[in-house]
């Protein structure tokens, strides 16, 4: 435990100073933002070494540090010094691109189209001006080509509560999902065209409430066209067989986090709920009205020795059955699946997804010291943890049941799991599941279930 407190009894401390050591690049005032105490302070002895945990595990979950170690000094007369020894890690982060071009590595692994590929590089800043200000530029070519600039700034205020976040891509690909049918997505592809085109713009408003709850207001324009052919063979991909589509969006957003670690938590919980309304009635054509809400909860907890258990639930509610299927995403995309699924998708308008695992902790967290002379990484750190997981979830669907038959019907999925914890937040899982159609399936993931 890298948080070191006096034990002596007395009624209350006083935190006389606190000395930061290691930000060669993030300013006070950042690292100041998370902590749990401050200067001045008089907090109990019995709560302090709680609240510096805290601090610690806050500190973290910036993801601007690799390593932090807080300890305090007694200065006599009931004042403390509290010492916080980071070691950052590297901001600047010039990554190649080369992924698959499809819904997630099962999928695609189990075609093996090599055609299906994008290529290219993400130069990325996450802590710039050591104000944990994000600057990102992508370039993506390949079959989904991608474009995309993007800034945030946690804090534009003296009491660094409320920040921005701003980006603007351009988006074409040479093949789209257009429909479903026997609950795999059917695609286009026409490697002489680009067969959809889309411009997208995002600017957000984000107000801190505190260390843990955080408001967010959203406004988003989307434009996008699709090939003739695409129109033809799936007519509901826009409003009334249209080629082209122009909307805005506007979307809240509040979570509430109280995690032990946003990487891999083993504690605490997160509750988030986001609403959105499609379709303003600003544009023409966007004569549309589509609401949404989705609600989620997840709790972690230690269950003694090496054992940890975990649970999510996640629902989303929609206005209307009349929606497009450029805007439908139910299971099957991003983290939102039954594991043992992963090669379906399930479309419909309202879901309820849960998950549960259990977990042994079966290699402690370890840390090495390569001594390289760079701090950034001359320490590295890794974990195995074995699971046994199960999943659930029912999707309410009245537009793409007849040809899907998972829609409207209980889904479940159970099975091991092997994780490795590593390095810069890096989660890599191995799975062995098995759904309920009774198929049996090995699964690669990256990061963490829920």
């Amino acid at each position: 435990m890298a948080v070191e407190v006096d034990t002596l009894l007395r009624d209350s401390l006083r935190i006389e100073r606190i000395i930061i050591s290691g930000n060669q690049r993030t300013i006070d005032e950042v690292i100041l933002r998370e902590l749990m105490v401050k200067t001045g302070d008089l907090i109990p002895a019995m709560v302090l070494e709680e609240l510096l945990a805290a601090s610690r595990r806050n500190l973290l979950n910036t993801s601007l540090f690799n390593f932090v170690k807080i300890h305090t000094l007694d200065r006599g007369n009931d004042n403390m010094w509290v010492y916080i020894n980071l070691t950052e890690r590297w901001y600047i982060w010039p990554a190649p691109i080369f992924e698959i071009a499809d819904r997630n590595f099962n999928s695609w692994w189990k075609a093996r189209d090599w055609s299906r590929l994008n290529y290219g590089f993400v130069l990325t800043h996450t802590n710039f001006r050591g104000r944990r200000e994000a600057l990102q530029l992508m370039v993506r070519m390949g079959t989904w080509q991608h474009y995309r600039l993007a800034y945030s700034i946690p804090y534009i205020d003296r009491k660094q509560r409320s920040g921005l976040y701003f980006s603007a891509s351009y988006l074409r690909n040479r093949e789209i999902g257009f429909a479903s049918r026997d609950n795999r997505l059917l695609w286009f592809r026409d490697p002489g065209k680009y067969v959809r085109q889309e411009t997208l713009a995002r600017l957000r408003y984000q107000y801190r409430q505190g260390i843990y709850v955080t408001h967010a207001a959203e406004i988003r324009f989307a434009a996008s066209s699709i090939e003739d052919t695409v129109a033809i063979i799936g007519p509901g991909y826009f409003p009334e067989n249209r080629r082209s589509l122009s909307l805005f969006s506007v979307h809240y957003i509040w979570v509430n986090d109280r995690r032990d670690s946003r990487a891999y938590p083993l504690s605490g919980w997160l509750l988030t709920s986001e609403l959105s309304q499609s379709g303003l009635g600003i544009l023409a054509g966007e004569d549309f009205s589509i609401f949404k809400a989705d609600v989620e909860a997840r709790g972690y907890t230690p269950l003694g020795g090496r054992w940890y258990a975990g649970a999510s639930v996640k629902g989303r509610l929609i206005s209307t059955t009349n929606q497009p299927y450029y805007l439908q995403r139910s299971l099957g995309y991003g983290n939102d699946f039954v594991r043992g699924y992963e090669y379906n998708v399930v479309d419909g308008q309202h879901f309820l997804l849960s998950k549960s695992q259990v977990r042994y902790q079966l290699v402690k967290p370890r840390e090495f010291d390569f001594s390289d002379g760079n701090d950034r990484f001359d320490r590295f750190h890794f974990a195995f943890y074995l699971g046994a997981f199960f999943d659930g979830a029912y999707v309410w669907d009245r537009v793409y049941f007849r040809e899907n038959p998972l829609s409207n019907s209980i889904l479940h999925g159970y099975g091991l799991s092997l994780d490795f914890v590593t390095y810069y937040d890096r989660v890599v899982r191995f799975e062995v599941s098995r759904n309920g159609m009774g198929a049996t399936g090995f699964f690669f993931h990256y990061g963490i279930p829920f």
